[in-house]
């Protein structure tokens, strides 16, 4: 394989020696590149029909080293077949050397969907690398996301301190956990 690129696997069999089977492959398509580190972070939705892959080094949209996309991916139900149908990213928030989908977490309906951007320092404009969470939504039925909120520290840490590091979330992400620290 030329770039990098996320397996998708299926279990096979219920018992406690169940295998799991290769049922796709996910991947940046045109945008692709080695140095994006496509496949950072990855997470799934509960009933398994829409993903989320973080290309934190991605630089397709504009060219600037680093910025980073999050790409979404659904699964048609019953097949094995998947299709990009989304790329996030932080828009006029985000600069060079400022990882967006360095951690990615999607609710269990697959309809609100986390992005973190350890150093990003452009929201509102900072001196250092304090991090961003940037929440979007995806309007039920459509392929149409929408960035709903930037989540910051509000000047609790100081700078260089990776605030998003690392996301959990409940089912409905009503609540989340975002991790900061080197």
């Amino acid at each position: 394989f030329p770039v990098t690129i996320a397996f998708v696997y299926d279990r096979v069999g219920t018992s406690n020696t169940a295998g799991y089977s290769r049922v796709g492959i996910l991947s940046a398509g045109t945008n692709a590149s080695n140095r994006d580190l496509f496949g950072y972070s990855v997470d799934i939705s509960r009933n398994g029909l829409t993903m989320i892959v973080g290309a934190p080094y991605d630089e397709y949209s504009t060219g600037t080293a680093n910025i980073g996309l999050a790409y979404v991916f659904d699964r048609t139900a019953g097949t094995n077949t998947f299709t990009q149908v989304g790329i996030l990213s932080a828009g006029p928030y985000i600069g060079a050397d400022e990882p967006f989908g360095k951690c990615v977490k999607i609710s269990d309906d697959g309809l609100r969907f986390l992005v973190s951007s350890p150093n990003e320092n452009d929201n509102p404009p900072t001196n250092g690398e304090f991090g961003a969470v940037f929440a979007f939504d995806r309007v039920s039925g459509t392929n149409t996301f929408n960035q709903v909120g930037i989540i910051t520290t509000s000047g609790l840490i100081t700078a260089s301190n990776s605030f998003g590091r690392s996301i959990g979330i409940n089912s409905n992400a009503s609540l989340i956990i975002i991790v900061t620290g080197k």
